[in-house]
C-alpha cells in the first residue's frame, strides 16, 4: 500500500509541474530581462566617429542704404539702380540722369568710328569725359569737315580757342557725314566731339536738363584774339622807304628876337 501510495503521490506531483508549465507559458510568468542586464550581457563596443566642428557664426549683416550709408552692401534692397543710356553713338552717350559720356577722349583711338563700345565698360568710363547736362552754357555744331583750321579743330587734342576735342580721325576729311560739336560751358576746357545723329542727341540734352537759356549755335568758337598772332604793318614791305637827308639848304633860318 506504501508504494501505491508514493506512485500516485508522484504521479499527482508530475501532473501538478505539468500543468505549472502550461500556465507559466500561456500567462509569461518568466522573469523578463532588464535594460541593465541587457547592457551588461552585451559586449562592449567602441565605436569612432569623427569630431564635428563647432559651426561658424554668420557674419553680421551691414545694416546700410545707398542713399544714407558709405557702407557696401551687397543684398538685393540696397543695390543701386542701374542707369540708362538715352542717347548713345561711337563717340558720345547721354544718360537719363543728365550725365554725358565724351568717349575716347583722353588717349587717341583711331578706330573710334568703328567701334560701338558702350559706356558700362570700365575701360569706356576711364577713357572718357564726364559732363553734366546743367553745366553746359551753349551747343556749337557745324556739319562735316566745315573747319580745317588747326587753330579751331582738330582730330584729337587742344586747340587755341580752348577746345579739347575728343578722337576722331575723319574729323577734317570732306568724306565726314557726323556733326561736329562742341559742349561750351563750366567745365574748363570746352569738350569737342563728333555726333551721328545731332537732332536725337540736341532732343536728348534737352530731355535731361540742358538749361533753356542754352542756345544751339551754328559754328565752332573762335580762338581769343589775344592767343592771335598779328603781323605788324612792315612784315610785308620788301623795300625799304627812302630817308630824306636833311642839309643846309633845307634849313629855315628863324630870326633871333631880342
Amino acid at each position: 500500500m506504501s508504494q501505491e501510495a508514493t506512485v500516485s503521490d508522484s504521479n499527482v506531483q508530475n501532473r501538478y509541474k505539468s500543468v505549472m508549465n502550461i500556465f507559466r507559458r500561456a500567462f509569461n510568468f518568466r522573469k523578463k530581462g532588464t535594460k541593465q542586464d541587457v547592457e551588461e550581457n552585451t559586449p562592449l563596443e567602441i565605436e569612432m566617429q569623427p569630431i564635428a566642428k563647432p559651426p561658424t557664426p554668420p557674419k553680421p549683416r551691414a545694416k546700410s542704404s545707398p542713399s544714407t550709408s558709405n557702407v557696401p552692401s551687397t543684398s538685393a534692397a540696397s543695390t543701386q539702380p542701374r542707369r540708362r543710356g538715352l542717347y548713345e553713338d561711337p563717340f558720345v552717350a547721354v544718360l537719363t540722369d543728365g550725365t554725358i559720356y565724351v568717349k575716347n577722349y583722353y588717349n587717341f583711338n583711331e578706330l573710334a568710328e568703328y567701334q560701338m563700345s558702350e559706356f558700362r565698360y570700365a575701360y569706356v568710363k576711364r577713357n572718357s569725359c564726364v559732363i553734366e547736362a546743367k553745366d553746359i552754357d551753349r551747343v556749337y555744331y557745324t556739319p562735316g569737315a566745315t573747319y580745317k583750321d588747326s587753330t579751331v579743330c582738330k582730330n584729337w587734342g587742344i586747340c587755341m580757342n580752348d577746345v579739347w576735342w575728343a578722337s576722331h580721325i575723319d574729323r577734317l576729311e570732306d568724306s565726314n557725314p557726323h556733326t561736329t560739336v562742341v559742349l561750351y560751358g563750366r567745365f574748363g576746357l570746352h569738350a569737342g566731339l563728333s555726333v551721328v545723329n545731332i537732332d536725337a542727341f540736341a532732343e536728348s540734352l534737352q530731355c535731361v536738363g540742358l538749361p533753356r537759356d542754352a542756345p544751339f549755335q551754328s559754328g565752332l568758337p573762335n580762338p581769343p584774339l589775344k592767343s592771335i598772332p598779328l603781323p605788324y604793318i612792315d612784315d610785308d614791305v620788301e623795300e625799304e622807304v627812302p630817308r630824306v637827308q636833311t642839309t643846309s639848304k633845307n634849313l629855315i633860318e628863324t630870326p633871333i628876337l631880342q
